[in-house]
């Protein structure tokens, strides 16, 4: 589930081991030229990037990925 709170993205539910969530968020920064963090196993991204964060995790297996909230 991907939601989206003024300027960062949360991704929870995710059923991958903290070291993969890592180098996912590592590849989503280069790709987006922004910043982020994983706080408590959450991936945050900054920057209005929504759709296209969504399309990356769709790209990458993560179907279920849905946009919540507003942008």
């Amino acid at each position: 589930m991907l939601t989206s709170y003024d300027h960062f993205y949360f991704n929870s539910g995710m059923s991958l081991p903290m070291k993969d969530r890592k180098v996912l968020l590592k590849e989503m920064k280069a790709k987006l030229g922004g910043g982020g963090t994983v706080v408590d196993g959450v991936l945050e991204l900054q920057g209005s990037h929504t759709d296209r964060v969504l399309g990356m995790l769709k790209k990458k297996g993560y179907s279920s990925a849905k946009i919540v909230g507003g942008k």
